[in-house]
């Protein structure tokens, strides 16, 4: 029904009645990813696999693993990677580390929405898009943040010649 925040605000309410067992934090991670709430599924997830060794996590099966590395906002970052010739992949794991798919995530450094753009990075980029320009909160807005923030490791990609690494020790 895509009600995403109400079906959100109901698990919370749950969350807390039921047992701290792996199978339920796992059908709680579940419940999250159906309702696009990534950032709590990256979390009940990672304790599961925290209490694990490397021969159970690599045991694991496709359908734990897509719940832990989701394609979150999927057609928007298909978009814009194909657009500027980026792995997509790889777009998907900068989001993943920087915010969690989080859109209303803020870093302590001040970096903002599920890119984890600096608003001045982010005005700079603007620009040079020929972009009107945007505000603060409008960084929150996950098409706009994804946009920018590709455009911004592309430029970077193309500053250390296509070295992945470099590029990606940049952004950070």
């Amino acid at each position: 029904l895509q009600m995403h925040p109400l079906a959100t605000r109901e698990i919370h309410t749950l969350a807390p009645l039921l047992p701290h067992t792996t199978p339920v934090r796992y059908f709680l991670a579940t419940l999250y990813a159906s309702s696009q709430e990534h950032a709590a599924v990256l979390r009940f997830l990672s304790g599961i696999i925290e209490a694990m060794s490397p021969a159970e996590v690599r045991g694991l099966p496709r359908t734990f693993c897509t719940l832990l590395f989701p394609r979150a906002f999927w057609p928007e970052v298909r978009q814009q990677s194909k657009r500027l010739g980026l792995n997509p992949y790889v777009v998907l794991s900068i989001m993943r580390q920087e915010s969690a798919f989080n859109p209303a995530a803020v870093s302590r450094a001040g970096a903002i929405g599920v890119m984890q753009l600096m608003p001045a990075t982010a005005q700079e980029v603007t620009s040079r898009l020929a972009l009107p320009q945007i505000s603060v909160e409008q960084l929150h807005d996950p098409q706009l943040s994804i946009t920018l923030g590709t455009h911004y490791f592309a430029e970077l990609l193309e500053r250390y010649q296509g070295n992945v690494v470099l590029a990606l020790a940049a952004y950070n």
